[in-house]
């Protein structure tokens, strides 16, 4: 029950009801219990209830119905419903001085020749 319908049960100041529900959160741990089971019963109900008219769906609210469906089907079973990326991008600072502290590669530069026809000769 929502303080407001306690109030007007009981005929108590609303500040009293949610006082009380707020200094006893096992009150609290037992309402969202019944709540789930509630909605969970009604989630049922409704599935079927969809499932059982889905081709009487217009086409145009297929697409809708379907995400909602995966999109609840996802957080009841557990599923990732939110991807959050942190990527950390280097800086052009930062990639210079990462390719400073490469090793220097020993290598022997050779010289290349052109030969008469246009191709590169390598001596």
């Amino acid at each position: 029950m929502t303080p407001a319908s306690v109030r007007s049960k009981l005929k108590l100041n609303i500040d009293v009801v949610r006082r009380i529900r707020d200094e006893h959160p096992e009150c609290m741990a037992a309402l969202k219990n019944n709540v789930a089971k509630t909605l969970g019963e009604a989630s049922q109900v409704l599935a079927q209830r969809l499932l059982n008219s889905a081709e009487k769906i217009p086409i145009e609210k297929v697409p809708a119905a379907l995400s909602m469906a995966i999109d609840k089907y996802q957080l009841l079973s557990g599923g990732v419903t939110q991807r959050t990326e942190h990527r950390n991008i280097a800086t052009p600072e930062d990639l210079e001085a990462m390719f400073n502290a490469l090793p220097q590669a020993k290598a022997t530069v050779i010289e290349s020749k052109e030969a008469p026809n246009g191709d590169v000769r390598h001596d």
